[in-house]
């Protein structure tokens, strides 16, 4: 009688064991056709998504800036014009986006003006997010935050510098205005030029600039 109980126990055990093992996989399948259907109904909002999404025109326009170094001993000052184009970020690089992130190409030319007059050329991109989600033709004042990189060649060193082909980052914040029918915008932005270490001399030139620009 013993024998048969734990014969009962074993085989009541195999069974439990059989069932756990086996539920798990069941498991498994019911998961993968879940997540299959969701890309499939994610694949297809996308698709329409971006089909029926309307993107913001493209913008033009001009500004000038002028920049001064913050430390003390490096003393350079600079004052440039920029043109620039910008755009909806995401018709730009085809990947979703915030509806208030643009992406901005500025080509600027301007020069130093302390300690000795030079010249400089940049190239930059940059992401400019606006906080208001409203169309440009129903705002008074627009606020925006930016930041990007782009390079910067310069017909100066400073001492240390080791290049005049140099990288260009800039953050800051700004606001966009309308005054009549045009829109403005005035910005500050940190501002850096260095090398990234392309070269064994690699002293950076930090800088405060304020920039002032319009829309065509």
């Amino acid at each position: 009688m013993n024998i048969a109980i734990l014969q009962n126990i074993k085989f009541s055990q195999f069974n439990f064991i059989n069932t756990n093992t086996q539920q798990p996989s069941q498991l498994s399948y019911f998961q993968i056709i879940c997540f299959s259907l969701l890309f499939f109904l994610c694949s297809e909002f996308s698709s329409i998504s971006a089909k029926e999404r309307i993107y913001e025109p493209n913008r033009y326009g001009l500004m000038i800036s002028g920049a001064h170094t913050y430390r003390i001993f490096e003393e350079v000052g600079f004052a440039n014009v920029s043109v620039f184009a910008s755009f909806d970020y995401d018709k730009i690089w085809l990947h979703w986006a915030p509806k208030n992130l643009f992406w901005k190409l500025e080509l600027t030319s301007g020069m130093t003006f302390k300690p000795y007059v030079k010249n400089l050329t940049s190239l930059n991109m940059i992401a400019q997010y606006y906080f208001f989600n409203n169309s440009w033709t129903d705002f008074k004042i627009r606020p925006y935050i930016e930041g990007g990189i782009g390079g910067i060649y310069t017909d100066f060193q400073i001492l240390d510098q080791g290049s005049k082909i140099s990288f260009n980052p800039q953050a800051g914040l700004g606001t966009e205005f309308s005054l009549g029918p045009r829109n403005y915008f005035v910005s500050v932005r940190y501002h850096h030029v260095s090398n990234a270490n392309i070269y064994p001399q690699n002293r950076g030139i930090n800088s405060v600039a304020v920039f002032l620009g319009l829309y065509f």
